[in-house]
């Protein structure tokens, strides 16, 4: 019976992050809410992995993993490396070209 209660909490977290994560701006207190639902999945592994079914989901329903999408991701990740590259002293930029 005491499964039966936490995995019914567990659900209705995961519902919450569900909704929270189709919002396109979140409050304070939604934001708040978020990181506490998150340190939950940190300690629960099984909790973690829904939440991350959960992301996939979101991924896919807002084409965020179709190749246009990823490309335009990592030519921004690229683009933002190198900027930071750039702006460090020169003997660190050497060490990163190791």
């Amino acid at each position: 019976m005491n499964n039966l209660i936490v995995n019914e909490k567990l659900m209705k977290l995961a519902q919450e992050y569900n909704f929270l994560g189709r919002l396109s701006q979140l409050s304070e207190s939604q934001q708040k809410r978020l990181v506490e639902i998150l340190k939950v999945a940190e300690s629960d592994h099984n909790f973690s992995e829904m939440l991350n079914k959960i992301d996939q989901t979101l991924a896919e329903e807002l084409n965020l993993l179709d190749k246009n999408s990823l490309d335009e991701y990592e030519s921004q990740r690229m683009n933002i490396s190198k900027t930071l590259v750039s702006k460090l002293p020169q003997d660190y930029r050497l060490l990163l070209e190791d």
